[in-house]
């Protein structure tokens, strides 16, 4: 029984990544086309597949291309940041059916009572896998519990069994840079090593090693903001000196530009053709780059993705981040990783929450 189960569940992770034909999933899979053709069936009749497009081919009989059902299953995904919680609703193909946002003026035990009614009331539409929730570190994912990262209080040793009552779902916490690298390993590819770079408050980072995502025993995962690039810099709020954090974060370069603007925010600074907010982002790249540096010496990552707000100014962070790799880093292979844009979109985080839900569904 298990193994029908675990075959099922294969034929659905690779019909996941693209549609295919019967013939294709049985050479993808390994199993017989008899094999495939009963597990298809059961998931057809199940409404968790479904036959879409016919394909075209020079000769013989067109293959029928199987897909998932959208509507089979949906999972929620909670972003708790600082400037509020975000709440999204993705169906089975990880489109967004709804969308729901707190700002940080209100109080957490309010937003979590709202939470609660929402999705109760969704759930006589939707059939919900679950939910994941993702925070700033740090959080231990292993006992589910969001630790107390700054600026944001409201929410420090907060468990998610509480969320889980209220949501009446079994719930995933994560790290919100981790569950991006989650997400990204879909577009980058399952067996690849790569960091992604995240740039808000702080500096945070996700690290995939060939496919499975990096993280201690406890559940932290890593702490690159926290690296030291200057031995002499100012004192970090972590008790450091010179985190990377406090050069190469959005509220840094801000507060840099805002001595010629007072009110300039990030959009404006990031986009910018002013040659005095210019240089300071040409400064915020070279921290960011730093950490590269090391970042691909330690772990020799394959790729680096920058995310969130960083994909505002990504052409003067690639250009400038890839020049001081390629002149720093201790190996060829290291000096040639190059640095992508993430293609998450907007909302990412949230996004990268729900899609927690189904990793462990699919069982990746």
């Amino acid at each position: 029984m298990e193994q029908k189960q675990g075959n099922a569940r294969l034929v659905l992770k690779f019909v996941r990544e693209s549609p295919l034909s019967r013939a294709e999933l049985s050479r993808k899979t390994g199993l017989t086309r008899a094999a495939i053709t009963g597990i298809v069936d059961s998931l057809v009749s199940e409404g968790l597949l479904r036959e879409g497009t016919t394909e075209k081919t020079s000769m013989g009989r067109r293959p029928t291309m199987l897909e998932l059902v959208p509507e089979a299953y949906y999972s929620v995904g909670i972003d708790i940041a600082r400037d509020g919680v975000r709440l999204c609703v993705l169906d089975f193909t990880m489109q967004a059916v709804f969308e729901r946002f707190w700002g940080n003026e209100i109080e957490s035990e309010t937003v979590l009572f709202e939470m609660g009614e929402t999705v109760r009331t969704l759930k006589k539409q939707y059939r919900f896998l679950g939910a994941g929730v993702v925070s700033p570190g740090p959080v231990d994912s292993v006992n589910g519990k969001i630790l107390e990262p700054d600026g944001l209080d409201a929410w420090h040793n907060f468990s998610i069994d509480k969320l889980s009552g209220l949501l009446e779902l079994d719930v995933i916490l994560q790290k919100d840079t981790a569950a991006l690298a989650i997400a990204e390993k879909r577009f980058i590819g399952a067996d690849k090593s790569f960091l992604v770079l995240l740039a808000d408050h702080g500096l945070g980072s996700g690290f995939i090693y060939k496919g499975e995502l990096f993280e201690s025993a406890f559940g932290f995962g890593s702490e690159i903001g926290h690296i030291s690039i200057d031995l002499n810099g100012e004192k970090c709020s972590c008790g450091n000196r010179g985190c990377a954090e406090l050069y190469a974060s959005i509220p840094s370069a801000l507060k840099a530009a805002r001595a010629f603007k007072p009110d300039i925010i990030w959009s404006e600074l990031a986009q910018s053709d002013d040659d005095r907010y210019r240089k300071i982002l040409k400064k915020q790249a070279e921290a960011l780059a730093l950490v590269c540096v090391n970042a691909i010496n330690m772990l020799e990552p394959e790729v680096i993705v920058l995310e969130g707000d960083l994909c505002l100014g990504y052409e003067l962070f690639k250009e400038n981040i890839e020049s001081i790799i390629s002149e720093r880093c201790f190996t060829k292979a290291g000096r040639g990783v190059k640095i992508i844009s993430s293609v998450l979109g907007q909302n990412a985080r949230a996004f990268s929450a729900a899609n927690l839900v189904y990793e462990k569904y699919f069982g990746r």
